[in-house]
């Protein structure tokens, strides 16, 4: 009977051992993580853009809100008022005043108000100074601003038409405004927005 005998090398085993769990090398990991950065250096370049569109989205509703409600208040009480007289800084305010070349104020006997009372004309108004739409309801002895700081105002003209009464046309007033909102880093979004009023009590 022959016995075979099998002799263990520790040395071998643990030689496969060592080549089978080889590691990364060096450069390796300098290709896997310059790979990783790039990836995420353009991952979180899109996410910047992204946040600071929806915040150039949000600030432009938000003051194109303001110029709308601004408009809005313009438009209504003009069409309910009477006796439009274009360009509040000159003339009698009280006496109807067309203007065909345009000014930056009018002034008008509101809807609720006392043709006897040289003193409760409505005013609206564009102050260069602060680039705000203004309004006044005490003949321009004082004035609000209308829109917010954000809302730059660069223009607002009054284009006013058929004030004379008998001249069988309705008194009329074309309002043209332009300017910009401003986003961070002096982006800016212009716009241009155009209405036009007519007064609804019919002129006689």
């Amino acid at each position: 009977m022959q016995i075979k005998s099998t002799i263990h090398n520790p040395q071998a085993t643990s030689y496969k051992l060592q080549a089978n769990s080889r590691g990364f090398t060096l450069i390796e990991m300098l290709v896997s993580v310059s790979i990783f950065t790039i990836v995420m250096t353009i991952s979180l370049g899109s996410i910047f853009a992204m946040n600071d569109s929806n915040k150039k989205a949000q600030v432009t509703r938000t003051v194109m809100d303001n110029l709308n409600f601004a408009m809005e208040n313009m438009a209504r009480n003009l069409r309910i008022g009477t006796e439009y007289h274009c360009d509040a800084t000159t003339g009698i305010i009280t006496l109807p005043n067309d203007c065909t070349l345009g000014a930056s104020s009018i002034a008008f006997e509101g809807y609720k108000g006392n043709p006897n009372n040289p003193d409760d004309q409505i005013i609206y108004r564009f102050n260069g100074t602060t680039g705000q739409i203004e309004r006044s309801i005490d003949s321009g002895s004082t004035f609000l601003g209308l829109t917010a700081p954000e809302l730059s105002i660069d223009t607002m003209t009054f284009f006013v038409t058929g004030t004379t009464a008998g001249d069988f046309k309705q008194p009329r007033a074309v309002i043209i405004i332009r300017g910009s909102t401003i986003f961070k880093k002096g982006i800016k979004s212009s716009f241009n927005v155009e209405t036009t009023v007519s007064q609804r009590k019919i002129d006689s």
